[in-house]
């Protein structure tokens, strides 16, 4: 791909640019086609070129330049490679204005500045087998921890697969989720809500597929129950007398055992 200095074809296409309106629409061709090349060092092309760009015929643009050049638009130089190098003054065609819209004033190596070029960043003289060693065991690795993670993944969403008791979720599915919540709980999630359906008989066109339950975050709200901790129920409430605990059962016993009771759930 080809990139053109569009600032420069675009000034020289606006007429009200223009201080002088003796161009034909060929000359106005020409002039674009060569400056296409703007970005180059030399502009050398030759007229088949210009011609393609231009979209004229060879004569047609033998007559446009001849026209350029008499009007000092363009100027044409033989060069050692007998081929003609054109020297561009937008200044003989652009007004103030257009020359600041174009940016530039002309094209010609002979009075412009040489160009100058970044150096090329350094590098070593060679590469060592140590180096493309280190290189492959880095690769290598990264490629193995990869693969382990896409293993692991695979794991987790078989597992889940395996719970939800709807449609399988796919890779896509599982991967948003999984940005969200950890394997563990979105599995969990995915067994309460299967007991869910199990206990209330929930008929299979009646469950949600996976992709919606996960698109949802549906598994906050199928976590599964903690057991309670019955001991906290009522400020333990323990008989823990090795006295009453191994003696024999009287009534006397039972009686004391109810009374230990009330006391300690009415206060």
């Amino acid at each position: 791909m080809e990139y053109y200095n569009t600032q420069v074809i675009g000034a020289i296409n606006i007429r009200p640019y223009w201080k002088r309106h003796d161009l034909t629409g060929g000359d106005t061709a020409t002039l674009t086609a060569l400056c296409t090349w703007w970005n180059c060092e030399r502009i050398y092309p030759s007229q088949a070129a210009i011609a393609q760009r231009a979209d004229l015929t060879d004569r047609g643009v033998r007559k446009a330049l001849a026209h350029l050049t008499e009007l000092g638009i363009i100027e044409t130089r033989r060069t050692p490679g007998n081929t003609n190098e054109y020297a561009i003054h937008l200044d003989a065609l652009l007004n103030h204005d257009g020359l600041v819209a174009a940016g530039a004033a002309g094209h010609d190596r002979l009075t412009e500045p040489p160009r100058a070029y970044k150096p090329l960043t350094p590098v070593a003289d060679r590469v060592t087998e140590a180096d493309i060693a280190r290189a492959r065991a880095k690769h290598d690795e990264a490629a193995a921890e990869k693969q382990a993670q896409k293993a692991q993944e695979a794991q987790e969403r078989a597992e889940f697969n395996q719970a939800y008791p709807g449609t399988k979720a796919t890779i896509r599915d599982w991967r948003k989720a999984r940005q969200h919540a950890t394997a563990q709980e979105i599995t969990d999630g995915a067994r309460a809500y299967a007991d869910q359906c199990r206990r209330r008989e929930t008929p299979a066109r009646y469950i949600r597929t996976a992709r919606r339950w996960l698109e949802d975050h549906d598994w906050e709200n199928h976590q599964p129950q903690k057991p309670a901790d019955t001991d906290n129920l009522l400020g333990h409430p323990r008989i823990d007398n090795p006295e009453l605990v191994n003696a024999e059962t009287t009534p006397e016993l039972m009686a004391d055992i109810a009374a230990m009771w009330d006391n300690a759930t009415n206060n």
